[in-house]
């Protein structure tokens, strides 16, 4: 529980942060398609999260949907409610690495009580991504 509140509190400090970052700085990527992602050739598993290609930054606006879904999701306590995350996260692109990870916390119904290694394993590359398209 502990891990929640300080998950959540991160999170909002995020999601304030994205929204007081320089509107100049951003380019919407809302429709675009993921196919860059494919072309990157990975040499492992472990580390396709890692080695695809970079995505454009969100605006703004779209950087507090993605942060707030991000939120949502990793303190949804039913499958619903993180399906609704998972829908919003959609519609941004994100790449099989981190929708494989989106996935995880959709069947799960949000964080799960155990399995610590893979709740850690896929929360860090929905939180990389969401770096990487939304920097501070």
């Amino acid at each position: 529980m502990v891990r929640r509140t300080a998950l959540a509190a991160v999170m909002a400090l995020a999601l304030a942060a994205a929204g007081c970052s320089k509107p100049t700085d951003v380019t919407p990527t809302h429709g675009s398609s993921p196919s860059a992602s494919a072309s990157s050739s990975p040499s492992s598993s472990a580390t396709e999260s890692k080695a695809e290609a970079p995505q454009a930054t969100l605006a703004r606006n779209d950087c507090i949907d993605v942060t707030q879904a991000n939120l949502d999701l990793s303190t949804a306590s039913t499958t619903e409610d993180a399906q609704k995350a998972a829908d919003i996260l959609a519609r941004f692109n994100p790449p099989p690495a981190v929708q494989e990870a989106i996935d995880y916390f959709v069947r799960t119904g949000g964080p799960p009580v155990s399995d610590d290694d893979r709740y850690q394993e896929f929360n860090d590359r929905i939180d990389e991504w969401v770096q990487q398209v939304c920097p501070l």
